[in-house]
């Protein structure tokens, strides 16, 4: 009972939007969820960005999870050819969670392994070690409070790094306290 009620509100939160043509959408597979790694200009998904640029809720952003193609759910390898293929209807995307957490060094390092995938990615956390982070996330209340392994770090100390993931590398680096805003996949899988 509960299981099916969890997956229910899971999918309100969810958008399905009618794009025609080409997406021009650069995907990214991240724990097994095919999500937005960022958009091509004058690709569909950014002249429908620029169509839609009053209305936030309907806008495609990168770290969004593609949930269904045309009504289907699938693989990440699945949802990605049926977005590709050149008589899709429609995408229905998840949004991520967006979080924040202060981390002050005290003299440790920063202690986060990270990676991107192309220059123009999003800095990805691919494991916490030893330093600030993993004692900040020993000592936090909750999960939200924590930074961890697959969150997509989108700011840090103000300045946006999505689409240039080496501007805030030398802040988490250089600076005494970091504040980092990322973006955490709502996990909704189903499967019982």
């Amino acid at each position: 009972g509960m299981h099916s009620l969890w997956c229910r509100s899971g999918r309100r939160g969810d958008v399905t939007l009618q794009i025609v043509g080409p997406l021009g959408i650069w995907f990214e597979v991240l724990d097994d969820a095919l999500l937005v790694g960022a958009l091509q200009e004058d690709g569909a998904a950014w002249r429908h960005n620029s169509v839609q640029h009053s209305c936030e809720a309907r806008q495609i952003r990168v770290n969004d999870q593609v949930a269904e193609v045309d009504g289907m759910r699938g693989e990440p390898a699945l949802l990605a050819y049926l977005a590709k293929r050149p008589e899709r209807k429609s995408i229905t995307l998840r949004r991520p969670q967006e979080l924040a957490v202060s981390i002050d060094k005290r003299g440790m390092r920063l202690g986060v392994d990270v990676s991107w995938s192309r220059p123009s990615g999003v800095l990805t956390v691919q494991g916490v070690v030893e330093g600030a982070v993993f004692e900040h996330n020993r000592s936090a209340r909750s999960k939200e409070e924590q930074l961890q392994k697959h969150d997509r770090i989108i700011e840090v100390n103000g300045v946006n790094g999505v689409g240039r993931p080496d501007s805030v590398v030398s802040i988490l680096e250089a600076a005494e306290t970091c504040v980092i805003k990322f973006h955490r996949q709502k996990v909704h899988k189903c499967e019982l």
